[in-house]
């Protein structure tokens, strides 16, 4: 066990230091770029809070205007994140060493005043902003991720907006934060980006959702009000029957002791909708790299008001939108309100 506690925390320094090493290239934020001749204004500085946070979660649906799909930390430095509880959908994967990062899509109707800390690309999660033709924002990322980006981008697939290539104008550093965990962006700098960057105002036009009823049809009976999930860092998710919400929690390692995961508003993450998506995942290379399976189809897991439905996940192509089903091949309907996707391999223990 205490082989096991030397060995988790000489994996997470080594990711705190590789954090560090990017953290020297990155660009001074006061950097002349063309962006920022256009917005001579901001001066990195993090807006004023006028506006108050989004209660409720606006939608992901044709129509809407264009989505924002943002980069975002979970390595312990980060916490509390700011601004994911206003995110629609929160896709939360594995990168090196097992430390989860999160993508959380936003409706630019619900953005935050704050946002981040915000990380470095990863090819998986570029995948999962094409399914929205989103605004892709992130610092940096690894030489595969930066290559679809590039490519992406010129096919209109995704918009682009990076920290440290040109796009510095539009996020801020929190100095009393442990960098690389203290980059930030808002509402009020990404829809400046948009403007000055001419992007499209709405969703990509073939873009198809998700059904969004209070009246679902809940299939299963199968009473699930705990789920854990055995990342490097688990995560555990407990059902309030008062609220139908499911409630985050880290777990301490020492102990195995509950504590509310939170934003930095103090409000504990929730979701009506926690989705276990299984699929591949292998590592490439000594850093642990990942090779995540987006295309295809798997297993799946569904959580609503304290019931699981087993089922599917289904996506044809990368410009395709990812299909839940349950076993009888129908497609899952949710309640109004964020869509949680948690993603495992094969090879993580699941209690539920």
């Amino acid at each position: 066990m205490k082989f096991f506690s030397w060995g988790l925390i000489f994996v997470l320094v080594i990711i705190s230091l590789s954090g560090c090493q990017k953290k020297q290239i990155l660009p001074s934020i006061n950097k002349s770029t063309p962006e920022q001749t256009n917005n001579s204004d901001q001066n990195n500085t993090a807006p004023e809070n006028n506006n108050a946070t989004e209660s409720q979660t606006a939608l992901i649906s044709e129509g809407i205007k264009l989505p924002v799909a943002i980069m975002m930390d979970n390595f312990i430095d980060s916490r509390p994140v700011s601004g994911i509880n206003s995110a629609s959908i929160v896709y939360e994967s594995p990168a090196e060493a097992d430390i989860t990062r999160f993508l959380a899509v936003f409706n630019q109707d619900a953005l935050p005043d704050k946002i981040g800390p915000i990380r470095s690309a990863r090819p998986y999660f570029v995948s999962w902003a094409e399914e929205y033709g989103a605004l892709y924002i992130h610092a940096g990322g690894s030489d595969q991720a930066l290559r679809t980006i590039k490519s992406d981008q010129n096919d209109d697939k995704i918009y682009d907006l990076n920290e440290i290539s040109g796009g510095g104008a539009y996020f801020w550093r929190d100095h009393n934060r442990v960098a690389p965990s203290n980059l930030y962006t808002s509402g009020e700098f990404i829809k400046k980006a948009i403007e000055n960057k001419n992007l499209p105002e709405k969703i990509k036009t073939n873009f198809s959702g998700w059904k969004f009823s209070n009246d679902i049809n809940l299939t299963s009976q199968e009473s699930s009000e705990f789920i854990k999930i055995n990342y490097l860092d688990p995560v555990a998710w407990k059902f309030d029957s008062k609220t139908d919400f499911y409630l985050r929690f880290s777990i301490d390692s020492k102990t195995g002791t509950l504590n509310p995961f939170v934003d930095s508003d103090g409000t504990q993450i929730k979701t009506k909708n926690l989705i276990i998506q299984k699929t591949e995942i292998n590592i490439l290379d000594e850093v642990g790299r990942r090779e995540i399976t987006t295309i295809g189809d798997g297993e799946a897991m569904i959580f609503q008001k304290g019931k699981l439905t087993k089922g599917k996940w289904q996506r044809a192509g990368s410009q395709e939108s990812t299909r839940f089903y349950d076993t009888f091949d129908k497609e899952i309907e949710f309640l109004p309100d964020s869509v949680w996707i948690e993603v495992v391999s094969p090879k993580h223990k699941l209690v539920y």
